[in-house]
C-alpha cells in the first residue's frame, strides 16, 4: 500500500489527482449544491435570499437539473445574476458530473474578465479548490478543473469556437455577439451550438443576455421558442400572485396604448403637472392588480422570496404556489404537468426552458429607483432604449420617428408642382448619390438652392455602368426656369467590387465628369466626411476616396425628413407624382433608425439599423451620398440662386427622360404584395 505522505510533492499531487477522478460524485440539485459550495468571486457564499428567482419553483435551477431540458434561455435585465447563474452551473457540473464544457462571451476582453471571476469563485469553493492547478499553471483560454476542462471562446474569434466537443455550454450576453465583417465563417452562435454534436442526447446550453433590438435579438428569438416563463410574486395584502410590470403612469408618459389592465408600478407628476424624476422616486408604489392595494418597499423581499415561475399559456394557482414555497426545499422539479402551483397547459413544453425578468424584481433596488430611471430616460431615445433593455429586460423596437410613408410623402410634396426630372427654379447645384448592389445601381439625383434647400429631382435604378452614365451622369435635366443642367458632382458607394468602381470613376473623369468613390465609416470622423488617397498597395493607387461619417450623415438626413418644413433652410422636397408611385422610395427613407449598442471593447456606441429587414434602405443611402456630394461641389460655400434667364439647351427626347422606379401593381398590404426586394 502506498502512503501519499512518503511520495515526492509532484508525485503525490499527480496521484491525488488520479484518485480524485475515481471518487464517486455526489448527485445534488443545483440549488442544494449552490447553497453548500458556491461562492461569489468576492468570497461571499451563495445566498438564495439575494437571488430567489434563480432557485424558485420551475426556475433556471430546476431547468438545469431537468435531464429533458437541452436549452435554458435567460432574457434578463442587468444585475440580476444571469451570468452568475451560468458560472455556478458550470462549476457545479465540474464538481458533480465532470465533462467538457465551454464559456463563450461577446468579445475577448469580456470573456477573459468572466474567466478571471470564475477562477476566483472556484478557488474559494471547498468543492473545487482542490481541483485547480497551481496559479502559475492556470491559463486564461481555458479553466482546468482536473477531470474536466472549461474552454473559453468569444464571438469574434472563429478559432476559439472551433474544433472542440462539449456537453455543457454557457453563452454570455448573446445579443452583443458579432462576427468580423471579413469573416468567411458562419454565425458564431451556430459555431457555438455545433460544439455539442457529440453529446446530442445529453448536452445542455445556457443562453443569457440583456436583450437588444426587437426582431434582431438572439435571446428573444430563443425565449419565444421556449416555455417563456414569467416570475410571479404574491401581494402581501390579498395573497394573489402576479407578474410585476410598469403601470398606467409609464404608459401615459410614453404615450403607449392603454392595455386596460389594473395595477403595476405607479408614480405621479409633480405639482406643475410634469414628469419629474425625483417626484417619481418619492411617489413610487406598486399597486396590486387584484385588490388595488398599494405595496411599499418594505414588502419587496417577502414578495420576491415567495415567487414562482409560470410558463406561457398558464396561470398561477395561488394556494398551490403558497404550499409549494413551503415545501420546495429538498424537492426535485419533475415536469410542468406535475407542477401544483400552475393551472393550464404550457404553450410550449419541450427541450427549451426560457425566463424573462426585469429590474422590478431586483432586491438591490427600490420601487423609486425604477420609477426615477423611467422618467429620467423617456425624453432621450438612447437613454430610453437603455431603460427598456437594461432595466425592463425587453427588446427595443426600432421606429422611424412615428411617420408613415404616406405622411412623409404628403409633407415632402405639399408645396411642390414640379414633375420628375425637372430642377426647381433658382436651384443651381445638381448632384447624385449612387449605391452599388451586386446586380444593379440605385441612384438619386438631388438639386440644391440658396439656404441648402434640396429637392429630389429623380431616382431610379440602372442595370449597368453604361445605363447609369447615360441616365444620370451625362443626362441633361430640364430646369423649371429655362435651360438645362447636368450633374456637378456624384458619389458612388465602393463597398462592393471596389476596383470596378474605381476604374469607372476614372473613366468618368476622362470625360470631364466628377464622380468620386465613397465609403461609409461607422467610426466617428468628427466631421461629415474626409477625403483620403488610396496607397500604393491598394488596387487603385492615388485614387481619391470620400469617407462618409455614417452617424453624422444619418442625423443630417433625419432632420431633413422629420424636422424641416418646406422652404426652411436645409429642408427637402420631392417631385410631384401620385403618392403610390413613391411608396417604395419613401418606405426606404424611413427604414433606418438609431440604436445603442456596445462595440468590441464593450463601450457604448450608436448604430443605425433597419427596423424592417424585409425592406432595403438603398435610396436612403443615396440621399446621404447626395448631401455630401453637394458639399464637395460647392466646397462648403453658400449656394447662390440660378439666374432664370439662363440660355436654354435642347430638351431631351421623351424617351431619354429619367425613369423613376415604378410600383408593380396595386399594393394594399405593403411590401409583401409587391415584387420581392433584390439584394
Amino acid at each position: 500500500m502506498i502512503d501519499i505522505a512518503d511520495l515526492e510533492l509532484d508525485d503525490a499531487s499527480d496521484l491525488r489527482e488520479c484518485l480524485e477522478a475515481f471518487r464517486p460524485r455526489e448527485r445534488m440539485r443545483y440549488l442544494d449544491w449552490a447553497r453548500m459550495y458556491a461562492v461569489t468571486n468576492e468570497g461571499r457564499p451563495y445566498d438564495h435570499r439575494a437571488y430567489p428567482h434563480i432557485g424558485a419553483p420551475g426556475g433556471p435551477a430546476d431547468a438545469f437539473d431537468d435531464p429533458s431540458v437541452r436549452e435554458i434561455w435567460l432574457q434578463w435585465a442587468s444585475r440580476l445574476g444571469k451570468t452568475y447563474f451560468g458560472q455556478c452551473a458550470l462549476l457545479k457540473q465540474a464538481a458533480t458530473e465532470p465533462c467538457p464544457m465551454m464559456f463563450a462571451g461577446s468579445a475577448q476582453k469580456v470573456a477573459l474578465e468572466v474567466v478571471e471571476r470564475t477562477y476566483a469563485m472556484a478557488h474559494q469553493s471547498p468543492a473545487l479548490n482542490a481541483l485547480l492547478p497551481p496559479i502559475h499553471k492556470q491559463r486564461k483560454d481555458n479553466i482546468d478543473l482536473g477531470a474536466c476542462e472549461i474552454f473559453v471562446a468569444w464571438a469574434r474569434s472563429k478559432d476559439t469556437l472551433a474544433d472542440k466537443n462539449i456537453k455543457v455550454g454557457h453563452a454570455n450576453e448573446l445579443d452583443k455577439w458579432e462576427r468580423t465583417s471579413t469573416s468567411t465563417e458562419g454565425d458564431p452562435l451556430k459555431l457555438f451550438t455545433d460544439r455539442g454534436k457529440s453529446f446530442a442526447a445529453t448536452r445542455k446550453y445556457i443562453f443569457e443576455s440583456t436583450p437588444a433590438v426587437k426582431h434582431r435579438s438572439r435571446v428573444e428569438d430563443g425565449l419565444l421558442r421556449s416555455t417563456n416563463c414569467r416570475f410571479n410574486v404574491p401581494c402581501p395584502e390579498c395573497g394573489r400572485y402576479q407578474a410585476l410590470r410598469m403601470g398606467r403612469a409609464y404608459r401615459d408618459m410614453r404615450k403607449l396604448p392603454d392595455d386596460n389592465r389594473r395595477g403595476g408600478l405607479e408614480f405621479d407628476r409633480n405639482g406643475a403637472g410634469r414628469w419629474d424624476p425625483q417626484h417619481a422616486r418619492d411617489t413610487a408604489r406598486y399597486v396590486c392588480e387584484h385588490c388595488d392595494a398599494e405595496i411599499g418597499d418594505h414588502h419587496r423581499a417577502w414578495m420576491m422570496r415567495r415567487g414562482v415561475w409560470c410558463p406561457h399559456g398558464c396561470t398561477v394557482n395561488d394556494e398551490g404556489a403558497a404550499e409549494q414555497i413551503d415545501q420546495h426545499d429538498g424537492e426535485r422539479f419533475i415536469s410542468w404537468a406535475r407542477a401544483r402551483w400552475i393551472d393550464g397547459t404550457p404553450t410550449r413544453d419541450g427541450h427549451a426552458a426560457g425566463y424573462q425578468l426585469s429590474s422590478l424584481y431586483a432586491l438591490t433596488l427600490a420601487w423609486g429607483d425604477v420609477a426615477g430611471e423611467a422618467v429620467d430616460s423617456f425624453e432621450k431615445p438612447a437613454n430610453l432604449q437603455n431603460f427598456v433593455n437594461q432595466w425592463m429586460g425587453e427588446t427595443w423596437e426600432l421606429v422611424s420617428r412615428g411617420q408613415t410613408w404616406e405622411q412623409l410623402g404628403e409633407r415632402l410634396m405639399e408645396s411642390v408642382e414640379i414633375a420628375a426630372g425637372v430642377v426647381p427654379a433658382g436651384h443651381s447645384v445638381l448632384v447624385a448619390g449612387i449605391d452599388r448592389q451586386h446586380d444593379r445601381f440605385v441612384w438619386t439625383v438631388k438639386s440644391f438652392g440658396p439656404d441648402n434647400i434640396g429637392h429630389v429631382v429623380a431616382y431610379g435604378e440602372a442595370d449597368d455602368e453604361t445605363q447609369l452614365y447615360e441616365r444620370v451622369i451625362d443626362y441633361t435635366f430640364s430646369c423649371a426656369d429655362g435651360g438645362g443642367m447636368q450633374i456637378h458632382f456624384a458619389l458612388i458607394d465602393s463597398g462592393y467590387r471596389a476596383k470596378d468602381v474605381y476604374e469607372w470613376c476614372k473613366a468618368c473623369a476622362k470625360k470631364g465628369k466628377r464622380v468620386y468613390p465613397c465609403k461609409g465609416s461607422s467610426t466617428s470622423l468628427g466631421t461629415l466626411f474626409k477625403i483620403s488617397e488610396l496607397g500604393k498597395d491598394t488596387s487603385s493607387p492615388g485614387t481619391k476616396l470620400v469617407n462618409i461619417d455614417t452617424i453624422n450623415t444619418q442625423e443630417w438626413l433625419d432632420k431633413q425628413l422629420h424636422d424641416k418644413r418646406a422652404g426652411e433652410p436645409g429642408s427637402m422636397t420631392l417631385y410631384k407624382a401620385d403618392l403610390q408611385m413613391h411608396q417604395d422610395f419613401l418606405e426606404q427613407l424611413l427604414n433606418d433608425a438609431a440604436v445603442m449598442d456596445l462595440d468590441t471593447n464593450n463601450y457604448e456606441r450608436e448604430k443605425w439599423q433597419r427596423p424592417d429587414i424585409s425592406i432595403p434602405n438603398d435610396y436612403r443611402d443615396t440621399l446621404r451620398y447626395a448631401n455630401v456630394a453637394m458639399l464637395l461641389a460647392t466646397r462648403g460655400k453658400p449656394i447662390l440662386a440660378r439666374q432664370s434667364n439662363a440660355a436654354p439647351t435642347k430638351k431631351p427626347e421623351p424617351s431619354q427622360q429619367p425613369k423613376p422606379r415604378l410600383p408593380i401593381g396595386p399594393r394594399p398590404g405593403g411590401w409583401l404584395n409587391r415584387a420581392p426586394p433584390r439584394f
